[in-house]
């Protein structure tokens, strides 16, 4: 199966989620090692050392047609972001943005 790595809040992590990185505290500790399975007790541990979010992987059900209406989307948004006229530096921030958010979606 197919799976994709996204930034979720710590109220939406579920027990058996996979952290696709290690989870670092506050001093940059680690506190969890990526590819662990998350339970319920790691959860609330994570909570009350104030994560706020956590990277891990989820299986991607979405089709290629879904994938390319999210990226126009994403692709939009940075154009009303960016909209009216800038320097070129701004124009390749605009760019590395835009390659990022197509890298996250696909």
């Amino acid at each position: 199966m197919k799976t994709r790595i996204i930034y979720l809040a710590l109220g939406r992590l579920l027990p058996g989620m996979v952290a696709a990185a290690d989870i670092l505290g506050k001093q940059g500790e680690r506190l969890l090692s990526a590819d662990c399975v998350l339970d319920e007790p790691q959860i609330e541990r994570l909570r009350r050392r104030a994560v706020r979010s956590v990277l891990v992987r989820v299986p991607d059900e979405r089709d290629d047609a879904t994938i390319g209406r999210e990226i126009e989307a994403a692709e939009h948004r940075l154009a009303h972001i960016f909209r009216g006229e800038g320097s070129e530096v701004r124009a390749d921030l605009q760019r590395a943005v835009a390659a990022y958010r197509r890298q996250q979606l696909a």
